[in-house]
């Protein structure tokens, strides 16, 4: 698996022909950006018209959801955040590898981990996806460049002063045994683990 982050981001030559959309209060209103959810509060419904509003600008077909088999008396529903075949496309990830990465995660699930692949996949608006685009670029950094990521990190959490060195990141990380932690099979979106001088902490 690589290692080295892309120079262009996977989509920067997808979507670039609505050169003359500009975002404003109005555009929700002139595109059709597909079903919304009613039980939405402002701050997501606001979040789902932009994902939505990303995949039409994309030309992307709108798919099934929030699940794979969701449906109302049998006949599929949609929402504009929801993509088909982004296991095949790749379209929810910023960079490639960050895809692949995704794909082996899927395929090489450890015991009780319960990483839904159609929503890691498909769901623009999802956590899980974002936690990938976040924190699995931060992963290949910190192969190569180790020292540069832990300066990184004590900068984007001035209030823990103990953080010597980073010593893993991850994601969609259950800790075992979970009857000691969660009791379920919850997982944490990403996690980074960190030495201060004199322990290991996450």
């Amino acid at each position: 698996m690589k290692n080295k982050v892309s120079e262009k981001p996977y989509h920067s030559e997808v979507g670039n022909e609505r050169t003359g959309l500009h975002l404003n209060k109005d555009v929700f209103d002139e595109i059709d950006l597909g079903p919304q959810s009613e039980s939405d509060n402002p701050f997501t419904a606001k979040a789902r018209k932009l994902q939505s509003l990303w995949r039409v600008v994309n030309g992307l077909e709108i798919g099934v959801g929030p699940n794979k088999k969701s449906n109302n008396n049998g006949i599929p529903t949609k929402f504009g955040n929801i993509i088909t075949d982004g296991e095949i496309s790749g379209k929810n990830f910023y960079f490639p590898e960050t895809f692949e990465y995704a794909k082996w995660r899927v395929q090489n699930r450890l015991k009780d981990e319960t990483i839904d692949a159609y929503r890691l996949f498909n769901n623009l608006l999802s956590s899980m996806p974002m936690a990938f685009n976040l924190f699995h670029p931060l992963m290949m950094l910190k192969a190569e460049k180790p020292a540069l990521v832990d300066l990184m990190i004590r900068s984007a959490f001035p209030t823990i002063p103990s953080i010597y060195r980073v010593q893993g990141i991850g994601l969609e990380f259950i800790p075992t045994p979970k009857e000691n932690y969660t009791h379920d099979k919850s997982a944490m979106d990403a996690f980074i683990r960190y030495q201060d001088r004199g322990a290991t902490t996450i």
